[in-house]
């Protein structure tokens, strides 16, 4: 299985040094680029937000929304894990993921974050 060769970053800027260096599940250096379809920037191997509407709120932007109809913070558990099984699904089918990291998160990175971390499952209870 291939991970990621950089340590996991646990800061906004630490992600920024490493981002060039980290790799898809094919061990290809990762691409991210402007999505049209997603109206964000987001790692061509990710999957679009489209493709994994929240079970919650329903919305297929960027963010989240919370019951006032205001963006949330954070996507809603249950949209990270819908979106953690459509990468696992594809992984596990031998389309290139974001590889995983090798050690296990030591730090909730906070909010300003990617929205699409890669290990998103792991942004804390009140993702």
């Amino acid at each position: 299985m291939i991970v990621q060769t950089v340590p996991r970053p646990t800061t906004w800027a630490e992600y920024e040094a490493v981002k060039s260096q980290l790799v898809d599940t094919l061990g290809q250096p990762l691409v991210s680029e402007y999505c049209a379809r997603c109206r964000c920037e987001h790692f061509t191997v990710e999957p679009h937000l489209s493709e994994v509407p929240c079970p919650d709120c329903g919305s297929t932007a960027t963010r989240c929304l919370r019951g006032s109809g205001f963006e949330a913070a954070e996507w809603h558990q249950a949209r990270v894990e819908a979106f953690d099984q459509l990468r696992d699904e594809r992984d596990a089918a031998g389309v290139a993921q974001v590889a995983k990291w090798a050690e296990p998160a030591a730090l909730v990175v906070e909010r300003d974050t990617l929205d699409l971390w890669p290990e998103s499952s792991e942004r804390g209870p009140d993702a």
